[in-house]
């Protein structure tokens, strides 16, 4: 159901306007997201645009295929939560991994690690991987075994990463 805000923005001479701060920050929009346009009945529709939404039906789909093959549990997520089903699902990405994408960086743990992801907790062996499409973070891939380490080059996580990437 739509909803007046009252608030009304004139459209400058290149076409640009200004999403108001309260708006944006309702929404969770900040500077750099992408919005999508959806036109409906003479009507224009903002949405924030999450380019790892799109991946979201096919990255579960990729995970089962994969999980009869690798014995590690396979989580990915978007730039601020996991979206893939289990245990992880809609929870936030714990600082690491903000640090991870902002850096563009890999992460392997060498010995067993206690992880908090909001109330979930994990132990054992991580190996995270950036996920970038367009020379942007969109993501995180997360493989986790409790108690025999991962390898840096894990090949499972190799193929996966390159099937979203390039998705």
């Amino acid at each position: 159901m739509l909803k007046t805000t009252g608030i009304i923005r004139k459209i400058d001479e290149l076409g640009r306007i200004v999403i108001p701060k309260e708006l944006r920050g309702v929404l969770g929009i900040k500077s750099g997201d992408s919005l999508s346009f959806l036109v409906d009945d003479g009507r224009i529709i903002l949405e924030k645009y999450e380019a790892m939404d799109n991946l979201k039906d096919k990255s579960t789909h990729i995970i089962s295929s994969v999980n009869d093959l690798v014995d590690a549990a396979i989580f990915i997520s978007d730039n601020e939560k996991f979206l893939t089903k289990g245990i992880l699902e809609n929870k936030k990405l714990p600082p690491l991994f903000l640090d991870l994408l902002i850096n563009r960086k890999n992460y392997l743990s060498k010995e067993i690690e206690r992880m908090t992801f909001d109330d979930e907790i994990l132990e054992g062996y991580f190996l995270a991987k950036c996920l970038i499409k367009d020379s942007n973070p969109i993501g995180i891939l997360l493989l986790y075994k409790r108690s025999i380490p991962l390898e840096q080059d894990d090949l499972f996580a190799k193929i996966i990463k390159n099937i979203i990437e390039n998705s």
